[in-house]
């Protein structure tokens, strides 16, 4: 397990880079006993199923196809583009090298891609995923996730939940909004790099160092590090004449669409409203 859960704070810190050496120090080491409780399986085959008890699934130097059922399972692809399935439980995977396609299944679970350009979906309950190296796309899936894409131009979404997003390094797609219409507040970063960071009602946007683009697809969000001179700020309101209106407060400047509250731009003490741009609510 990693502490993806600190990025909380980095949600709220924009000059905080990721340490992303930590994913390359992912355990190789096979177990080679097998007990009524746990069980090791090598590989033998493309193709390797594990049963309901807690497995530990390896891969080999191809293409594996790996799936597991119940118990809490270890799954490690190694080399090759593996395509691994965590089934129920509290599941941790591995893509390694390639690229892999891995499902967390239902519970939380833990995955991880390391190198190549990876697809991560954590399913059902509240999980961790990490991109590694290469252009990844991560999906949470139901559940209070979090998500770091790490290294390359990454694709970060998060669904339901409230769920915390950080892009890492590279020019990330940080979305954070689920299109439901009562969400979680959501914690987007996008770390270094020119980023583009979509959130819906309450989400908290960190665009990190970079000119970034801020959507926002709801009222009351705040956004950290709004910059005029470099950044990009739409707005996506219901009305077809939508008048902007700002009030400075102690903490920035609010941005009011038709009088409703739609940003908090943290650390503002004047704002060109021109500079704002309004797209209808159904576009984007």
């Amino acid at each position: 397990m990693f502490p993806l859960l600190g990025l909380l704070g980095l949600a709220l810190a924009g000059s905080a880079l990721v340490d992303a050496s930590w994913w390359m120090e992912e355990d190789e080491d096979a177990l080679d006993q097998t007990t009524e409780t746990n069980e090791t399986i090598a590989p033998t085959s493309p193709t390797i199923e594990g049963d309901d008890a807690a497995d530990e699934l390896y891969g080999g130097i191809g293409s594996d196809e790996i799936s597991s059922w119940g118990g809490d399972d270890y799954i490690d692809g190694r080399q090759g583009d593996d395509t691994l399935y965590g089934g129920a439980g509290a599941d941790e995977l591995h893509g390694h090298d390639g690229d892999d396609a891995i499902w967390g299944g239902a519970e939380d679970d833990t995955l991880f891609g390391s190198l190549g350009d990876d697809m991560l979906d954590g399913g059902d309950g509240n999980d961790q995923l990490a991109g590694g190296a290469g252009e990844d796309m991560l999906s949470g899936g139901a559940g209070a996730d979090s998500l770091l894409g790490g290294f390359g131009n990454d694709v970060l979404i998060g669904s339901a939940g409230e769920d915390v997003l950080h892009g890492g390094n590279e020019d990330d797609l940080v979305d954070g909004h689920s299109g439901e219409e009562i969400a979680a507040r959501d914690f987007l970063n996008g770390g270094s790099g020119s980023d583009h960071i979509i959130g819906g009602p309450g989400d908290v946007f960190d665009g990190g160092s970079g000119a970034d683009t801020f959507e926002v697809m709801g009222a009351d969000v705040t956004i950290m590090d709004y910059n005029p001179a470099e950044d990009r700020l739409i707005l996506h309101t219901d009305g077809p004449d939508t008048v902007l209106t700002s009030a400075l407060t102690e903490d920035g400047v609010i941005v009011m669409a038709d009088g409703e509250a739609m940003a908090l731009l943290r650390g503002l003490s004047a704002l060109d409203l021109s500079t704002i741009e309004v797209q209808p609510a159904d576009q984007g």
